[in-house]
């Protein structure tokens, strides 16, 4: 019985190290990143809506479940939408002025 338990134990754990190694990224793939300047933010029923305005003044139109503030820089990861107008933010990796504390706008200065 004890043999059998070590067996599927490892089994497992031969089989989650199998995928990771087979999909790129460890699984992350179609993840993307921008960065840039907030402007623009505004909330929304189901979060806020702002665009990322970048060092070379591309713009990207993003939506965040987490408040962000007019003027900070911040790197963020997330999907595009299948159109690409709109950049859904999953992650705000880095944020040069704020920290974030919880989606309600609540903010707390660095």
């Amino acid at each position: 019985m004890e043999l059998d338990r070590k067996r599927i134990l490892v089994a497992g754990a031969l089989a989650l190290l199998l995928v990771f190694a087979i999909l790129p990224d460890g699984g992350q793939s179609g993840k993307e990143t921008v960065k840039g300047t907030v402007s623009g933010c505004a909330r929304t029923d189901n979060g806020y809506v702002f665009t990322l305005v970048g060092a070379d003044g591309s713009e990207t139109r993003c939506f965040s479940k987490t408040y962000v503030i007019d003027g900070a820089y911040l790197e963020a990861t997330g999907r595009s939408s299948s159109d690409g107008g709109i950049f859904f933010v999953g992650d705000i990796v880095s944020n040069s002025s704020y920290t974030p504390i919880g989606s309600e706008g609540h903010v707390r200065r660095r």
